[in-house]
């Protein structure tokens, strides 16, 4: 079937709006490894139209300049990603699991197909996936997917520091993920192995920068993964290898870690790791949130768009924090928001 896919796609009008069109993405994960060189090939035609690929998108690499037809072949292929990524991610597992270099040289041919088409979107999930490889003990092919990695980067026009920069916040997230797995695969030795693949790979010199540097994206997720996770000892490991100490990241970091685990954490979650951080610091959370005042504010009201109930409630903990302000019961107002905002800013004792 494989065989005959492009007369389908070139001379079939009807192939991209075919309900069966997703069911070619699970030729990813066919045994014959032919198969899946075959669909590798062409994995790209299926995912974006075969002319609109060829004729418009290589012209016009950024979505700042796509007309409106470009716009809905974007919008119809994101529909289709959605399917492609549960696939794919179905094979990456399975390459590592049983450590099958073949399924993982085709895994990345695919991958490396679809990120040459240079598609904005799709960037930051094929870095994910390039990383989760580059990093993980059964990847036999490291180098080659870091590579592959360089490749697509180039097709896209940018650089590798300029793409972790872009999608910092994301990849942090997928690191976060990957320290846990990784620790449970590797023990106290995933810092100098793993990752130390994934951050030399984004230009860091060892995970110690990373964390010195990054930390305050990557705490604020990991903290309450490990939480989740029951393992609490990951932090000691990461001392341990990485030469760093968590108390000093934590306190340096704190203006940052405690918006995001207060609105994006629920119950008991993020009281624990609320303890957790009073219990490595030394310090209650009450003198933690004075020494971070006014960067606690500012990064709280960040928040406002996703997590408004969540961050009023966070602004009315900081205004309890002076016993001179005093805050309503009853449902607020705008004016009352705004007022406590007004009075925390203008608190002459805060930092």
């Amino acid at each position: 079937m494989v065989d005959t896919l492009m007369c389908f796609i070139i001379h079939y009008p009807g192939f991209y709006s075919s309900k069966h069109l997703p069911n070619w993405f699970r030729l990813v994960n066919a045994k014959s490894s032919n198969v899946r060189c075959k669909f590798a090939a062409k994995a790209c035609f299926i995912l974006f139209n075969y002319y609109w690929i060829n004729n418009r998108l290589k012209e016009q690499p950024s979505c700042l300049q796509l007309t409106r037809d470009d716009r809905n072949n974007i919008q119809q292929s994101m529909k289709l990603f959605v399917v492609f990524r549960e696939q794919i991610t179905i094979a990456i597992v399975t390459s590592l699991a049983k450590k099958d270099e073949d399924l993982q040289h085709t895994v990345v041919s695919t991958l490396k197909k679809i990120g040459k088409c240079s598609v904005p979107y799709v960037l930051e999930s094929l870095v994910g996936w390039m990383l989760t490889l580059i990093g993980h003990p059964a990847c036999v092919i490291p180098q080659l997917v870091n590579n592959c990695l360089g490749a697509i980067i180039e097709a896209h026009r940018v650089d590798l520091p300029g793409t972790y920069k872009k999608y910092k916040k994301e990849i942090c997230i997928v690191l976060a993920a990957l320290a846990v797995l990784y620790h449970n695969l590797e023990g106290k030795r995933f810092v100098k192995s793993s990752m130390h693949k994934i951050v030399r790979t984004l230009n860091f010199v060892n995970f110690k920068e990373f964390l010195l540097k990054d930390g305050h994206y990557f705490l604020p997720v990991l903290l309450p993964r490990i939480i989740k996770a029951g393992k609490l000892h990951l932090f000691t490991d990461i001392e341990t290898s990485a030469e760093v100490e968590i108390k000093f990241l934590l306190e340096r970091t704190f203006q940052f870690v405690y918006p995001q685990i207060y609105v994006a954490e629920e119950e008991p979650v993020r009281s624990l790791c609320f303890e957790y951080i009073e219990t490595t610091t030394c310090s209650c959370l009450y003198d933690l949130r004075l020494a971070n005042f006014k960067m606690l504010h500012n990064e709280l009201l960040l928040h406002y768009g996703c997590y408004p109930e969540k961050v009023i409630d966070a602004l009315k903990e900081l205004a309890r924090d002076d016993p001179n302000y005093e805050i309503p019961n009853e449902p607020m107002t705008s004016q009352d928001i705004v007022s406590i905002v007004f009075n925390l800013l203008s608190c002459p004792f805060r930092s």
